[in-house]
Order: structure tokens, then sequence, then C-alpha cells
């Protein structure tokens, strides 16, 4: 089990856009076949949390003689999902 914890950040120098806390959680069961082979399932979001992945703060403008303005800019967290996989040791 893994957790991931970033708390709020600042997205400017000046303190005056910010970020909320993400917290994700991630499981992982694996099991030897013996000395070549593994097979392993994941679970990812195990708490399926809507939180932001990345977050940054940019500056727009919308027209050139438009005044600039700053906006947040973000990637969500993929959804409660699950993997399966084997792999092969060499």
């Amino acid at each position: 089990m893994r957790l991931r914890n970033f708390g709020p950040r600042n997205l400017t120098s000046g303190a005056i856009f910010g970020s909320r806390a993400t917290i994700l959680v991630k499981t992982q069961v694996a099991y030897r076949i013996n000395s070549k082979w593994r097979r392993a399932a994941e679970a990812l979001n195990r708490l399926n949390r809507c939180d932001h992945d990345i977050d940054c703060a940019k500056e727009f403008r919308i027209a050139p003689a438009a005044p600039s303005a700053f906006t947040g800019v973000f990637h969500p967290v993929e959804p409660l999902q699950a993997r399966f996989w084997r792999e092969r040791f060499f």
C-alpha cells in the first residue's frame, strides 16, 4: 500500500494563487509463480478522490489589447482503476 500526500502549495511567488491538497492511495498485490514469472494486480486511486494531479497558474490574455489575468490550470487525477499483469524475469 502506498499513500501520496501533497499538501496545499503556492503556485505563484507572491502566494496569490494556491492549490488544494492531493491524497492518493495505491495498493498492489504480487505473487511470484517461479524463478521466471510473476503475476500482479494493482488498484489506483483507491479512495476515488477527485483531486488535481497537476496544478499550475498561468497568465492568459484573451485578446492582444485585453488585460492579462492569472487563472488556474489543472489535470485531474485518474478515477479508480485496476491493472493486472504478468512479468517475466530474465
